[in-house]
C-alpha cells in the first residue's frame, strides 16, 4: 500500500503533464522518478548501517539472556535488531512526493 501511495501519484502526475506539454519527456522523467527511489534506497541502507539504532522490540528479536546479560540470537538476527533508524516507510514517500 506504501509503495502504491508513494510512486503512483507522482508518477501520474509527472507523466500526465509531461504527455499533454511534452510528449517526449515521458521516458526521461520516468526514470528520473525511478533514480529518486534508487538513490532513496541507497541512501537508507547506507544510513543504517552507519547509525544502527535499535528497535523497540530489540530484546526479542536479539533474544535477550538476563542472566548473560548479551543477545543469544544469530548474528544476522542481532544486526536486523539495530536497524530502525530511518524508517523507509518515511523515505520512500520523501522519494515519492519529493520528486514533484
Amino acid at each position: 500500500l506504501l509503495i502504491a501511495l508513494s510512486a503512483v501519484p507522482p508518477f501520474c502526475c509527472v507523466t500526465g503533464f509531461s504527455f499533454f506539454f511534452d510528449k517526449a519527456a515521458v521516458g526521461i522523467n520516468s526514470l528520473s522518478m525511478l533514480q529518486s527511489y534508487s538513490f532513496g534506497l541507497l541512501f537508507m541502507t547506507v544510513l543504517k548501517k552507519v547509525t544502527g539504532k535499535p528497535r523497540p522490540c530489540f530484546y526479542a528479536m536479539c533474544q535477550w539472556d538476563w542472566d548473560l546479560l548479551r543477545c543469544t540470537a544469530e548474528d544476522k538476527d542481532t544486526w536486523k535488531a539495530y536497524q530502525a533508524f530511518p524508517s523507509g516507510h518515511a523515505l520512500l514517500s520523501f522519494a515519492g512526493l519529493g520528486f514533484l
